[in-house]
């Protein structure tokens, strides 16, 4: 089950039993970057209503802030250690479940020729 809300207040849910989530939002330190940067100092809540922590937690807001300072050193050492899964013990403890799958394709599709 998936719950989408819209700014207008209305929301609709649509059932799956079959779901993947596919999140390749950041891929790599350089697309990190870009995003937030591309974001810019966003509010702190959607739409003036969602207060973005409560709803996700503070990752989003906690990224924004170290982009937006500018500091390549403290955004590459947030990168690492919020967002990239360097640690082999950490992957495949969220593989054993099914919880994590390495899909090759996308990877193959972006890179370079």
């Amino acid at each position: 089950m998936h719950d989408f809300d819209r700014p207008d207040g209305g929301a609709r849910r649509l059932p799956s039993t079959d779901a993947v989530v596919l999140h390749h939002a950041c891929c790599g330190l350089e697309t990190f970057k870009a995003k937030y940067r591309l974001l810019g100092g966003f509010a702190d809540r959607w739409w003036n209503r969602y207060d973005i922590t409560a709803a996700i937690g503070p990752f989003h807001l906690q990224a924004r802030d170290v982009v937006m300072s500018g500091d390549d050193r403290a955004i590459a050492g947030f990168y690492r250690a919020r967002v990239a899964m360097t640690d082999p013990a950490e992957v495949a403890f969220w593989e054993r479940p099914g919880l994590l799958r390495r899909l090759p394709g996308p990877s193959r599709l972006l890179r370079p020729s």
